[in-house]
């Protein structure tokens, strides 16, 4: 092509050539490449799979166990049982602040609980 050709567009129409001429094998490793794909991806090739739903799995196991030591814990700071969000005699500042303790502990447990499992596994995060 050049640029006197008529159906040529000029130097973006070369741009498009070039790619038609490229290496089908340079294609596929550049579309392969890790560092551009999804650091989330959870292909059953890498075993992404089968780490995330073991890694699941544990934290909700996890986060089962916690719950009742967080309320044993709260029973032994406080004196009284933990609050329950919905009840309506509950003082909206003590509701809030027992929800904000047990999201964040939950939240923390699940990342150390994916962190630990992806270790384990040898899976890359």
């Amino acid at each position: 092509m050049t640029h006197n050709d008529p159906e040529s567009n000029g130097p973006a129409d070369l741009d498009a050539g070039s790619l038609e001429t490229q290496d089908p094998q340079t294609q596929d490793a550049q579309t392969q490449d890790p560092q551009t794909q999804d650091p989330d991806s959870t292909s059953p090739d890498d075993g992404g799979f089968v780490v995330t739903a073991v890694a699941g799995l544990a934290a909700m196991g996890v986060s089962m166990a916690a719950r009742p030591v967080l309320n044993a814990v709260y029973r032994q700071v406080t004196g009284s049982t933990p609050p329950r969000a919905e009840d309506p005699l509950v003082p909206f500042g003590r509701a809030l602040a027992w929800t904000i303790a047990s999201a964040v502990t939950g939240a923390v447990l699940e990342m150390v609980v994916q962190r630990t499992t992806r270790r384990l596994f040898g899976v890359r995060a």
